[in-house]
């Protein structure tokens, strides 16, 4: 018996429930830290944070110092972790008479080993961790926060933090410190100095400021500064050497964009690592260009990644400090861009950064020097010329091949058209190979070095062929007919030496009557209506062409068979009684079963009452396998208001069928025994006891009982055996 298992798809109703709490102001009067932290007095920074992790929701700490500003608060231990969203605002400090101090507040920790390991640490906790911490959507304006061992600002895991208006230097590692946190906001910060800018008062943060850059966790999407008035950060490194950690901006995760910031004395002022691979910031690679001035302005031309957004500063002679914003323009759907910049001349220095549409800032570019319209370009005639690796006629998607220039070895740009681009230094050729087929237009920049002549483009467009053989040159419907009867059930299965278990994903099938299209190697469909239909199966995999291949099928409108004559032996009707319980049986098997398997998991038995809503659960094979079958066993309850009962037979097989015999229906405080007959000599040949297992009785060809056997939960005994030997 081949029974197919329906599935029941369940629809789950999620309500929402949200807690409104109410938003507290923390006031700070006092510019004290105990010694001691546990059980701070009210009023001082360190219990306002307490009283806001403690309090759900967001909450507010406020400053009514009375002193006048700058008013410095000297920390003797670490900040209490803050664990719940919080808004910590200097701007909330009354001036007290004072004028001119943009930062009345100013928190102070101490930058001896072992003291102050940070300012402020901002954290969510794992999910696993049964106690909720989540400083989420918390915002830090308007401090001075200064001298630290360790960080300045520390965000553990959390989103959607703001990190507003604050002075921040004398650190010993990283400014600010994000682990894993995502979709945060640092904007209009100065950073390795104060406000008075007098740069070299203090010393700077040694390690820069770490944005995801260790292996332990990614955060994504935060953004670092902005276009508009006050969001630019000012990066400053003072008294520390220029070596690779006093990169003010290191970057590990991805769609991190860094824009329009101030970078001065630092060695570089965005390094990307590479963090868990090649994806995101890591490989987004800067642009290149050249700008000539001419007439009173500079136009800048450039190529970049499509639809990039360049970001242009000035810079100094070391090509490395970003002084100025000069300007920004998006690339075009080919990586091309220009712009005009009416405050540079001739020998100034620019660099450049290219974020894409995700969101992934680049580093800086190398610093360009701006030159004069007299400088002829670096190449004036390309005289493209291609080879293919493969000697073919035409190129095939996949197929390397080369494309050479006539002008000389110079540093080149190739953009291939399909958001790849490549930079070659020395040489007039490149080796590449397009994945896809298609219609390509490739745009090579000559670049100049040393500014001894000014970039030149040219394109040539590439027609990628696709060479790949048919997936199928025929196919073979195996144990295909081409008719078939409305609403019955018809099913065929493909050629086994076509489709495999590895590439039945490769095969959709179309029944031409607008159902849904199947995939796999064997197919069962009704069709509903009486006609003709082109029945088609589409073939395609990477390594060939896709396929198509039709058949015709003719669907009739079959007449139903006679009905049965009226069942004049038959038991009367079953009818149990509700709020009864009942013990259902059967014993089952798999087909082609390993032997092996010590329990059978497909074949199944469910009871319904659908009139009471009613469904039992799945009853399952249990026990030993006794000469290939194995018995499922269940209790169920008849509900109350039940008036009709339907016994389910399933089969979760994907491929096989599933066999059941001897199903029976009794209540739970009776007892039941079944006999079974042969047909022809009526005799008996089983009797089922009230667990279901079978005495099995075997006769000789005179009819004599010869053997009796047993099933039992070890298999069947034999229990009787006799021989008559008599003389005839």
């Amino acid at each position: 018996m081949n029974m197919r298992s329906f599935k029941i798809v369940s629809i789950f109703i999620f309500c929402l429930v949200m807690k409104l709490t109410a938003q507290t102001h923390f006031v700070v009067d006092s510019n004290t830290d105990p010694t001691n932290p546990l059980n701070p007095p009210p009023g001082t920074l360190r219990w306002a944070i307490e009283q806001a992790n403690a309090n759900p929701g967001l909450d507010y700490i406020d400053f009514s110092i009375s002193m006048t500003p700058p008013i410095v608060i000297q920390l003797q231990s670490n900040l209490p972790p803050i664990s719940d969203v919080v808004i910590i605002d200097g701007n909330t400090q009354p001036a007290n008479g004072t004028s001119g101090v943009t930062h009345k507040i100013a928190i102070k920790g101490d930058t001896t080993t072992g003291i102050i390991s940070y300012i402020f640490s901002l954290y969510k906790n794992y999910p696993w961790e049964s106690v909720i911490a989540d400083a989420s959507s918390s915002e830090i304006r308007n401090l001075k926060i200064y001298e630290s061992d360790d960080y300045g600002i520390f965000l553990s895991r959390v989103e959607k933090v703001k990190i507003i208006h604050n002075i921040l230097h004398s650190v010993n590692h990283y400014g600010i410190r994000f682990s894993g946190a995502s979709k945060s906001v640092v904007q209009g910060n100065i950073i390795g100095t104060d406000n008075t800018f007098n740069l070299n008062s203090y010393y700077s943060v040694k390690d820069g400021n770490l944005i995801n850059a260790d292996n332990n966790f990614q955060g994504d999407s935060n953004l670092i500064g902005g276009l508009n008035a006050g969001e630019p950060n000012y990066f400053y490194n003072a008294n520390q050497p220029v070596n690779y950690y006093t990169t003010p901006i290191r970057v590990g995760g991805n769609y991190n964009r860094i824009s329009g910031n101030v970078f001065i004395n630092n060695s570089r002022n965005i390094n990307l690592d590479q963090g868990k691979g090649c994806y995101g910031n890591y490989c987004h690679q800067p642009p290149t260009y050249q700008a000539v001035y001419s007439s009173g302005s500079t136009l800048v031309n450039g190529s970049s990644a499509n639809k990039d957004f360049i970001e242009l500063f000035k810079t100094n002679s070391g090509g490395v400090d970003a002084l100025q914003f000069l300007g920004s323009v998006a690339a075009n759907s080919s990586g091309q861009w220009n712009i005009n910049l009416a405050s540079l001349t001739a020998g100034d220095t620019l660099i450049a950064t290219a974020t894409d549409t995700l969101g992934n800032t680049s580093e800086f570019s190398s610093a360009i020097v701006v030159v004069t319209s007299t400088t002829s370009p670096c190449c004036s005639n390309f005289n493209f010329n291609l080879k293919s690796e493969t000697s073919a006629e035409n190129i095939c998607a996949g197929d390397s091949f080369y494309i050479y220039v006539s002008c000389p070895q110079l540093n080149y740009t190739w953009n291939f058209g399909n958001g790849t681009i490549l930079n070659t230094t020395g040489t007039n050729h490149v080796v590449y190979a397009y994945p896809l087929s298609g219609t390509y237009s490739v745009i090579v920049t000559a670049n100049p070095t040393n500014n001894n002549c000014t970039a030149s483009s040219d394109t040539i467009v590439i027609t990628i062929g696709d060479c790949r053989p048919p997936c199928v040159p025929s196919f073979i419907f195996e144990g295909y007919h081409p008719t078939a009867c409305a609403n019955q059930e018809i099913c065929y299965v493909s050629h086994p030496r076509i489709c495999t278990a590895q590439n039945q994903q490769n095969f959709i099938w179309n029944f031409g009557d607008g159902s849904p299209t199947v995939t796999g190697c064997s197919w069962c469909h009704t069709f509903s209506t009486p006609g003709t239909y082109s029945l088609s199966v589409t073939v395609s995999d990477s390594s060939c062409i896709a396929n198509t291949v039709t058949a015709i099928m003719t669907v009739d409108s079959c007449l139903p068979p006679p009905p049965p004559p009226p069942c004049i032996d038959c038991i009367g009707s079953f009818a149990p009684i509700p709020t009864k319980k009942y013990i259902i049986s059967a014993w089952v098997k798999e087909g082609n079963a390993p032997l092996t398997k010590t329990s059978y998991t497909y074949p199944n038995v469910v009871v319904q009452c659908p009139s009471a809503s009613f469904t039992s659960p799945s009853f399952l094979p249990t026990g030993a396998i006794i000469d290939g079958w194995q018995r499922i066993e269940g209790e169920f309850t008849i509900p109350a208001t039940a008036s009709d009962i339907s016994i389910e037979l399933n089969c979760t097989s994907p491929g096989g069928d599933c066999y059941f015999d001897d199903i029976r229906v009794f209540p739970m405080d009776g007892s039941m025994k079944s006999y079974v007959y042969d047909p022809v000599t009526m005799r008996l040949m089983a009797e089922l006891d009230e667990r279901n297992y079978a005495t099995l009785y075997e006769y000789d060809e005179e009819g004599k009982l010869i053997r009796v056997k047993k099933e039992t939960e070890k298999g069947i005994m034999t229990i009787k055996e006799s021989r008559d030997n008599s003389s005839k």
